[in-house]
């Protein structure tokens, strides 16, 4: 019939989860996550995050490219996470705890 059919697949990723800052990854794994949460971003940053009702749940600044969370305590749901890097850029994540 003459249609063409795009069988492009596009893999959003359900162990990790990656978003551009100027250029460089920010990393949040895994995803779900039961227990623990990884956070790796460009340089030093803050995490701010709330939960699907929009209650702030916890804010935390890194010391390094790097943050650990545990999360073992939080209801199953959608959280979302925003990252403020150091020159003020901000990157939302949603994230899913089982």
């Amino acid at each position: 019939n003459g249609q063409t059919i795009d069988t492009t697949c596009v893999t959003t990723g359900i162990s990790e989860l990656f978003a551009n800052i100027n250029g460089n990854n920010v990393v949040l794994f895994p995803n779900p996550a039961k227990d623990k949460l990884q956070i790796i971003a460009p340089g030093i940053f803050d995490v701010q995050i709330h939960d699907a009702l929009g209650n702030l749940i916890l804010i935390k600044k890194s010391n390094e490219k790097m943050m650990n969370l545990n999360i073992n305590n939080w209801a199953s749901g959608i959280y979302f996470i925003n990252i403020i890097t150091s020159d003020g850029k901000t990157h939302t994540s949603k994230i899913f705890k089982e």
